[in-house]
């Protein structure tokens, strides 16, 4: 099912290119917005069969466990990351500093380049397929089972 779904987002990528290229008016206008909004919604569909954390989950997960780097402070580090999704190492920097900030406090490396290194080590390590995937099985196996389990 996967190739079928590459294979159409791949025929609307190339649709919306025609598009774009004929002149504007309300037609093509909906029409380029139409498959822009299919892309998305292929994406997320794809995103949930992989069981990869959606942008969604990780904003409401940020807001839950309370946002101390918003995405702006992300800058500095983000060329280290251009593989991952802005949002996943996003979500990865404010977990790990709401896991460990009193420690690295303690020791005086409460830092954002602290926190952009012990996510990096976070999401490369060795132990997941994927650095989006490592963040989504620690989203949905132990943070997301401890809300759960804190709400019940």
């Amino acid at each position: 099912m996967e190739n079928h779904i590459d294979t159409y987002k791949t025929s609307l990528k190339k649709a919306i290119g025609e598009y774009m290229e004929m002149p504007i008016n309300e037609r093509t206008a909906e029409a380029v917005e139409g498959m822009i909004e299919c892309l998305i919604m292929l994406d997320k569909a794809c995103d949930r069969e992989k069981g990869m954390i959606t942008k969604e989950e990780a904003t409401a997960w940020v807001h839950e466990i309370g946002e101390h780097f918003d995405k702006e402070s992300l800058e500095p580090f983000v060329s280290r990351f251009l593989d991952i999704p802005v949002y996943v190492v996003w979500a990865t920097m404010n977990m790990l500093w709401s896991d460990y900030h009193k420690v690295a406090k303690k020791h005086g490396i409460d830092t954002p380049a602290f926190y952009a290194d012990l996510t990096e080590a976070f999401l490369y390590d060795e132990d997941a397929d994927a650095p989006e995937k490592k963040l989504s099985e620690y989203y949905r196996n132990v943070a997301k089972s401890h809300a759960e389990q804190r709400r019940s």
